[in-house]
């Protein structure tokens, strides 16, 4: 099946009206039979939306086989692909499926609007007369169109599975990856230390996209988040069924010194299924159908979840050996480090961290001098490093990971177990420390 007049639809269709060289059909429109009628109508439809040629080399989308099962993105592009094709009646039977199945769906109305309007002849482009009425939103609701076919399309692809850098501990159960180019949120269960697919959904970021770095800037964060518990107290309507917080800002935020707070996973009120790719003041926001359904990840407090730009398809590109390379490279810093301490080499040691690192919140200075009294009054250390997990934290410039770790610690002076978070950043090919803190 192919859907390239779909695409050519929601990202061409700038046209205000139809060619002035076309017949003037429109004056016998009502003598024509019904099916002449609908071939009047998908033609119009074609000249309207293919007018950029270039579009055309590179679109040659198929899906083998849609969803047994209906769903929302299922059924939207099952009707798109009817209308390119000029089954209207089909398409309008479809898009009555999909109301029913999501009545507060403004997207789908907005179709089903287009599909009546068509067998009058009276629709010259996407949203109709309501493009008079409020233009804004209906370009908001192409762009959620065209975001959930391209999230449909590319999620029916079975060989674009994720390679992540990510070596997980075994208590840690799920992954939620959210690709903010593609308004499309992933889920991924932790099996063996390998992460295997099971959902994904539409989703909306904030106003102004993405790379937060201040409060009010009505951006969503960049990087690995951990997700908190579920807040307790009552809402009101505008969060939807529920509101996950993030753990934003978090250390490499602070460190780079990033403002705001109050970063959700949470719903839409009752009366919208769902709200354009780019409308929060910084959330991320699912339908409440959707948000229900991962509910079970969602309250699993302390599940990673990666805000990037990269698609799963850039990550499915990625060479398993290049990524163990990583790993194996930062395990064995991590081994160096914890070595330098053991014998209290404290230059070697040292060396592991950058003149701004931060340990909790004391900077670089004063902890490195206290540091070097302890060692100093330290005999017989040892260190042993357990439950490691390391994730990888998207940057548009910088390398980073964040370890996670429970560290067994003893000495003449002090015996402790505590849980550890420390942010790695590769500096002239060499991994250094600029952040260490307790959990």
């Amino acid at each position: 099946m192919r859907f390239f007049f779909i695409l050519l639809f929601f990202t061409y269709s700038n046209a205000s009206g139809l060619e002035k060289n076309q017949p003037n059909s429109q004056e016998s429109f009502f003598d024509k039979n019904p099916s002449e009628q609908r071939n009047i109508f998908i033609n119009e439809f074609k000249n309207i939306f293919s007018k950029n040629k270039e579009l055309q080399k590179d679109t040659n989308i198929t899906v083998s086989k849609l969803n047994e099962i209906d769903t929302v993105e299922s059924l939207l592009v099952k009707a798109l692909e009817l209308i390119s094709n000029g089954k209207l009646d089909e398409a309008g039977e479809v898009t009555d499926q999909l109301i029913i199945l999501a009545p507060n769906f403004k997207l789908a109305h907005l179709i089903r609007g287009d599909i009546l309007s068509a067998y009058a002849m009276s629709v010259e482009n996407f949203g109709g007369s309501a493009v008079k009425i409020n233009s804004n939103q209906v370009n908001e609701l192409k762009k959620e169109a065209q975001r959930r076919i391209k999230g449909y399309l590319s999620s029916q692809n079975e060989n674009n599975l994720p390679k992540f850098n990510i070596l997980p501990d075994k208590k840690d159960k799920y992954l939620i990856y959210v690709d903010m180019d593609s308004s499309r949120l992933f889920v991924f269960e932790n099996s063996n230390k390998k992460y295997l697919y099971l959902s994904d959904y539409y989703i909306s970021i904030g106003k102004n996209g993405y790379g937060k770095r201040f409060e009010g800037d009505k951006k969503t964060p960049y990087g690995t988040y951990f997700l908190q518990k579920k807040i307790k107290r009552e809402l009101i309507d505008f969060y939807g069924n529920g509101a996950y917080p993030l753990n934003y800002p978090n250390k490499f935020d602070k460190i780079n010194k990033y403002t705001g707070s109050g970063i959700w996973v949470h719903g839409t009120p009752k009366s919208t299924y769902s709200r354009p790719p780019e409308a929060s003041d910084g959330c991320i926001v699912l339908s409440n159908k959707d948000l229900s359904e991962i509910e079970y990840v969602l309250n699993t407090p302390g599940t990673p979840i990666i805000l990037s730009n990269l698609s799963i398809a850039d990550l499915s590109l990625r060479k398993n050996e290049d990524i163990k390379n990583d790993q194996k490279l930062l395990l064995s810093t991590m081994e160096n480090w914890k070595e330098s301490w053991m014998r209290k080499n404290y230059s070697e040691y040292i060396n592991f961290y950058t003149n701004y690192s931060l340990y909790n919140k004391t900077g670089f200075k004063r902890w490195s001098l206290a540091k070097k009294d302890v060692f100093k009054r330290s005999k017989n250390i040892k260190i042993s490093l357990n439950n490691i997990s390391i994730y990888e934290y998207p940057s548009e410039q910088d390398q980073l990971r964040i370890v996670l770790f429970t560290q067994n610690y003893k000495s003449n002076l002090i015996s402790n177990v505590a849980k550890k978070k420390q942010i790695w950043k590769m500096i002239n090919g060499n991994w250094k420390i600029i952040y260490e803190g307790n959990e």
